[in-house]
């Protein structure tokens, strides 16, 4: 079959759709993938060439032909639908459906879906953008996830909202759980959302719908006989669900009297103006254009809707207009006679962020403004101008003279000779440094004259100004009023396009670039990445999760796409290691294959810790660029998987790093980066590299040079945190853990605010900030707003990893509602913690998993491991020294003691204790270890209640017994008083850090007196 290959129309988890026609004119899909990852594809094929339905996508045929990069492609060819998606319906519709349409829908879905079920298909994938509207009726489409129902396993594909609790348990996926997400079609096409939008994490999620026991909202307003088929295609156990069999039967689908189906025509597709001749000319792109990026959307809509598709760009109007907005690209049609041409030197200034944080504001230079029919007036444009939107809704810039404003930001100025810049926000209502709570409607402008700001007088011609960031000289015509179209500190030129799939903590990353004074915009499409000038991908949390969300999102081929074409890209962590060809954590599964090699975990037999936890240095190659001023210091590494030089992966390395093994640390080729560790989390080091990469042009001041030769021992601080009797959260610090200061008033003891001594802390030089809540989440873990709020709060300004531990566990609120502790570690690591710490509840998981020796999947250390990666996941440890006569007097271990007990005792086991210390558990510290890291502990925090608070050195025999038992890094903690008790921990015992908390905040030793001891003990560390 000859065929021309028009525009992309869309994306699907596994290909691109475009529209074709054939030689006759006829129109038709097709779905395009490299040959070499087509086998989604020729499943599909596979599958549609069995199928004959009127409510499936019909079938055409495939071929395989070649790119323009001389690739072969897989061609699948299948019906054209003209309508969209149900997606688009419902948003033609204002957001949701008519009952009468929905009903109409459902039915034709059931019939296509029983005729997949009859040929022994699972769908695995039904949703309402995989269903298309065509000329007579809606139909399933998207078969890439499909399979065969004889081929159960534990292959489980989807997209995670409208999975069933079977599948999101990993139990099954068949038939059944095609018709839970039916049920899940119909509430998304009454309400217009998905059936759980609560759900923010699309990981996390799938332990809700698994394990919770709930079930989405129905829609209210549908009726009884609506809410009825829900009730029984929504059913949790599996053999109560209605198959589709039944739901044929049910009223809701079955009674369509003549008022159902009179459902609206379908709209119209002829050109309805000369504007529309874009319709017709796309299908004229030769195959050479495929590579083109361009999304139609085949559908009226309003007038207002059709306009904005134009400017945008539909189809050919952009293959010709590369920007709209440019001048020369357009023709003069009508002008007026008289024209004047004005230059005007735009200034862009910024004071930083410890100044005017988001805000600048723009200057006129007497000296290269000319003409003006009097609109210039000793050094400043008196008449008013009107800047146009070239940034983003949220800073509008307005420059005004008298009282007038205009945009949500607004400056000011007043009379000639002496000028005042005033400027006020007049989006929030508010005034930099001003009060709250203004009237926006009555808010005047702030002077330039406190301490963050600036007061400028003088003629502005005559000024040259320091903080000058970029000059643009704008031409412009305009016989009676001046219009300007402004470049300003914050335009599309500065925004950052950040991939965030959903797990981990990216705030981190979105702290760092907004501290550098740039803006972002995430990623909600395909076309977001294929259109991002500079592309930032933070993967954290599992490499098999991320895939199937890359690759259910269809976002897997476009970022191919975007690396391939040699776009600037830096991929942070699990965003480097998905580079290469596969990974083996949780079996084999492939990455995006452009790198090869194949990630692999560290081999802890030789004696490295897993995972890779702390600051390690680099063996850098020449030309790596983003690297060049790290000169020699450490960067964080937190992972337990990591990919292997070799000669076929040679050209792309820039670095390596050595942990028992060497292993790549950072790739380069051309405009592609990506590290293996976490530049957001390094420092100044860090932002120094992330600088290199966002403003390759900057200048900045080269570190100083460090001494950086192998992972160096960490030094933390911890910020015990709890609420004071004046509802304050304070820092406090406890003596055996009791906070309360030995005096009549019996007040909590205060040693600082949070997020200040944090701050601190970092400029000292902390490697980890730790807060631990210790009175928080009595009642409910996510109702502790300003602990979440510290966390966001720290994280802008503290670049250094950042734990929280206190409460983290499955929580019930008082109306019923069930929280997974997975929910509630999700909102931390939203707010910027990197690594939660479990203390009670994983003392009670560990007693089960040594009582029953099952490894259940369902206690917070699990859930959230198996989600997030180990690597997020610390384990706090509360003994107490138990002394005894004999090692066999109890079944615990025991370490023989070097300073003996109280009755000579020369052993003793260390009791673990629960409740912040308060009650003991039939359970040795030890044994805890042990099972911890067996159920996916990452790391363990390693306190002794006997040495807290007193000064007087850790315990090193609790800590060697501890250090020596588990392969996973060991933080000590509790007793540190001087700067020879690090030192000591170090030498004596495997600890890879060490914490402290009230010898910094009373400033008795400093964290730099630490380190500099530590160094001329021969212990590495970073300065």
């Amino acid at each position: 079959m000859k065929w021309k290959r028009g525009p992309v129309i869309g994306r699907g988890s596994s290909a691109t759709v475009y529209l074709a026609t054939t030689i006759a004119g006829d129109l038709f899909a097709v779905k395009s993938g490299d040959l070499s990852t087509s086998t989604s594809l020729q499943k599909e094929q596979h599958f549609l060439s069995q199928l004959n339905s009127p409510h499936i996508i019909s079938y055409i045929g495939f071929n395989i032909d070649h790119n323009n990069n001389n690739k072969p492609n897989y061609n699948l060819f299948m019906e054209y639908a003209p309508g969209g998606t149900i997606s688009d319906v419902i948003k033609n519709h204002g957001g949701s459906l008519h009952e009468s349409l929905i009903r109409s829908y459902t039915h034709q879905i059931l019939i296509g879906l029983h005729h997949l079920h009859s040929n022994n298909i699972v769908h695995c994938d039904l949703k309402c953008e995989n269903i298309l509207v065509g000329e007579k009726g809606v139909k399933i489409g998207d078969l890439g996830c499909a399979k065969s129902a004889e081929n159960g396993g534990r292959d489980f594909s989807g997209t995670p909202v409208f999975m069933a609790p079977e599948v999101a348990r990993g139990e099954g996926q068949g038939f059944a759980s095609d018709v839970w997400a039916l049920g899940c079609v119909v509430i998304e096409m009454a309400s217009g959302c998905n059936p759980w939008p609560e759900l923010n994490d699309p990981v996390s999620g799938l332990y809700k719908i698994g394990f919770s026991g709930e079930l989405p909202e129905f829609p209210r307003w549908l009726s009884a006989e609506g809410q009825d088929f829900l009730e029984k295609s929504l059913r949790r156990d599996v053999k109560e669900r209605w198959t589709t069999e039944q739901l044929f039967g049910h009223p809701f689908v079955n009674n369509l009297n003549p008022d159902f189906v009179k459902v609206e025509n379908l709209t119209k597709f002829s050109p309805t103006s000369v504007l529309d001749q874009d319709f017709w000319s796309c299908l004229e792109v030769p195959e050479s254009s495929s590579e083109i990026m361009q999304v139609v959307r085949f559908s009226d809509g309003s007038p207002m809707d059709r306009i904005k598709r134009l400017s945008k760009g539909c189809g050919l109007v952009n293959l010709f207009l590369d920007d709209w907005r440019d001048e020369e690209k357009w023709i003069l049609i009508r002008s007026n006679d008289i024209e004047e041409s004005v230059k005007i030197s735009c200034l862009c200034l910024d004071f930083g962020v410890e100044k005017m944080g988001d805000f600048g504001f723009l200057m006129m230079e007497n000296d290269v403004v000319e003409g003006g029919n009097g609109s210039v007036t000793n050094g400043f444009v008196s008449r008013f101008l009107d800047f146009e939107n070239t940034i983003d809704d949220d800073y509008l810039i307005g420059l005004t003279s008298g009282s007038a404003k205009f945009g949500p930001i607004g400056i000011e100025t007043a009379a000639s000779g002496s000028t005042r810049f005033q400027l006020l926000d007049l989006k929030h209502g508010r005034r930099r440094g001003g009060g709250n709570g203004v009237d926006k409607r009555k808010m005047e402008a702030a002077t330039l004259g406190s301490a963050q700001f600036t007061t400028f007088s003088g003629s502005l011609g005559s000024r040259r100004w320091p903080l000058k960031l970029n000059r643009n000289i704008i031409g412009f015509k305009s016989p009676t009023k001046i219009s300007v179209r402004a470049s300003a500190i914050r335009g599309d030129d500065s925004a950052v396009t950040l991939l965030d799939y959903g797990a981990g903590n990216v705030q981190s990353i979105r702290n760092a670039i907004r501290y550098l004074g740039l803006d972002i915009k995430d990623v909600q499409t395909p076309e977001d990445i294929l259109n991002a000038k500079r592309l930032i991908f933070p993967g954290v949390g599992a490499f098999a999760a991320m895939m199937d969300v890359l690759n259910n999102n269809g976002m897997a081929e476009a970022l191919r796409t975007y690396i391939e074409n040699d776009r600037p890209f830096l991929g942070i962590c699990l965003g480097m290691q998905l580079l290469f060809e596969s990974s083996e954590e949780k079996g084999q599964v492939r990455g995006l294959g452009l790198i090869p090699g194949v990630v692999g975990r560290f081999d802890s037999s030789n004696g490295c810790r897993v995972p890779h936890i702390g600051w390690n240095a680099l063996q850098i190659k020449p030309d790596s660029v983003i690297l060049d001023d790290i000169a020699n210091r450490h960067v964080y590494f937190v992972h337990s998987y990591r990919a292997i030089p070799s000669e076929e992966n040679e050209e792309w390395v820039s670095s390596t790093c050595n942990y028992g093994i060497d292993f790549i640390s950072s790739i380069r080729r051309g405009n592609v980066h990506a590290v293996q560790f976490h530049p957001e989390k390094s420092g100044d080091v860090g932002l120094s590299i992330l600088r290199k990469f966002l403003l390759p042009n900057s200048q900045t001041k080269k570190p100083f040079e460090g001494k950086a030769t192998q992972l160096a021992k960490r030094v933390i601080a911890c910020l015990d945190v709890r609420t004071n009797d004046n509802g304050d959260l304070v820092v406090t610090k406890g003596d055996q853990y009791d906070v309360r200061e030995q005096t009549e008033e019996n007040e909590v003891r205060n040693l600082g605010k949070p997020v200040e001594l944090a701050g601190q802390y970092y400029k000292d030089g902390a490697d980890e900030i730790s807060f631990l809540n210790i009175t928080g989440f009595r009642d409910f873990p996510l109702g502790d707003l300003p602990m979440l709020e510290i966390l966001r709060r720290t994280s802008e300004n503290v670049f250094v990893p950042l734990t929280v531990g206190g409460g983290i566990r499955d929580f019930t609120d008082g109306n019923g509602r069930y929280y997974s502790s997975l929910e509630v570690a999700s909102e931390y690591f939203r707010s910027g913690a990197d690594k939660i710490s479990i203390g009670s509840d994983a003392v009670y998981a560990a007693e089960e998993y040594l009582k029953t020796g099952v490894k259940t999947g369902n206690s917070s250390l699990e859930q959230i491991s198996r989600v997030y990666g180990n690597q997020a996941v610390v384990v706090s440890i509360d003994p107490r020294r138990q002394y005894i006569a004999s090692p066999y007097e109890v079944g615990f271990k025991s370490v023989k003691v070097r300073n003996l007990g109280p009755n000579g005792e020369e052993y003793a086991w260390y009791q673990c204790t629960v409740k912040g210390g308060r009650e003991g558990r039939p359970i040795g510290a030890y044994e805890l270890a042990k099972a911890v890291e067996e159920l996916g502990a990452g790391e363990i925090l390693l306190n002794c209640i006997d040495c807290d608070g007193q000064g007087k050195g850790f315990d090193i025999d609790l800590i060697k017994l501890i250090s020596d038992a588990v392969g996973i890094p060991v933080i000590a903690s509790s007793g540190a008083g001087t700067v020879g008790h690090f030192s000591e921990v170090f030498s004596q015992t495997n600890a890879s850090a060490a914490l402290a908390a009230g010898i910094f905040h009373r400033k008795e030793v400093p964290i730099q007196s630490v380190k500099n001891h530590l160094l001329r003990e021969g212990i590495e560390v970073r300065m």
